[in-house]
């Protein structure tokens, strides 16, 4: 027979699974039971209804138990983890994500935008008009954000950047004939080589090495190339050298001798 409450209130109790016997009363019913004065002293402390929490302001950096818990919950959460089913998968993919996204779809085909829909995009429209990052903080922080998330993105699935989807029909002229004079040296590289959030002209993936050619309008900024290459350097450490068009143009077997040079080191 399950027992009831002590404080009067004829409900039924839990069983107790690490006591291996019932509970004394429904959860938080024995503040009923709290005398007058100490109900009194919890009410002078802001505990209105009679009842304190064992860990009131403590956090897993102050406390042990509240550590210990914590970690416990971690664990659960981990071992309980399931990856949801269409995760990474799209409607090209998956005949079931193409059939509700088809559902989706059809239900929105000639429901019209509510005012407070249209009020809040002529808002998100309008409010950035005029402004630049170097004048406003939000445009700013909007701007980082933004390239922050391209980035990662760009890391995990660099096949899907403009770079790598137009590089078969966008070498420049000097490029062409870098890499025509590679081939006919036997040097093998890897064109438009993505590393990081860079793209390298031509790399030498096993050496981390890489060649750029730089062309006269592109490359004015001197102190853009040398921060990109001090980056690639210090942080992927790849070595990164140089050759100019006109060098490229004028002079190209000296360009290969100094490639050879450089892969021998």
């Amino acid at each position: 027979m399950i027992p009831k409450c002590k404080c009067g209130c004829k409900q039924k109790v839990n069983w107790n699974r690490k006591k291996k016997d019932w509970n004394t009363f429904v959860n938080h019913h024995n503040s009923r039971c709290f005398s007058e004065e100490t109900k009194e002293i919890l009410r002078e402390y802001g505990f209105s209804k009679g009842h304190v929490t064992w860990n009131e302001g403590l956090t897993k950096e102050t406390d042990e138990r509240v550590a210990k818990y914590a970690k416990s919950i971690s664990k659960h959460q981990k071992a309980n983890y399931r990856k949801p089913w269409n995760k990474d998968l799209t409607k090209k993919d998956d005949v079931r994500i193409a059939k509700y996204a088809k559902k989706v779809s059809l239900t929105q085909i000639g429901r019209k935008a509510t005012e407070n829909q249209l009020k809040g995009l002529e808002i998100g429209r309008k409010w950035c008009k005029g402004l630049t990052k170097e004048t406003d903080e939000r445009v700013a922080k909007r701007g980082k954000q933004t390239s922050i998330a391209l980035t990662r993105f760009f890391e995990k699935y660099p096949e899907r950047h403009l770079v790598y989807l137009f590089q078969f029909n966008r070498k420049t002229d000097i490029e062409k004939i870098f890499e025509k004079a590679l081939s006919e040296n036997s040097i093998k590289t890897k064109y438009n080589y993505h590393v990081g959030r860079y793209w390298i002209d031509f790399g030498i993936p096993n050496k981390k090495i890489g060649f750029e050619c730089d062309g006269e309008y592109w490359h004015r900024d001197k102190n853009r190339d040398m921060e990109r290459d001090g980056i690639l350097k210090d942080i992927f450490g790849w070595d990164i050298f140089r050759f100019t068009g006109n060098q490229i143009h004028n002079n190209v077997e000296g360009c290969m001798e100094q490639v050879r040079k450089i892969i021998k080191q």
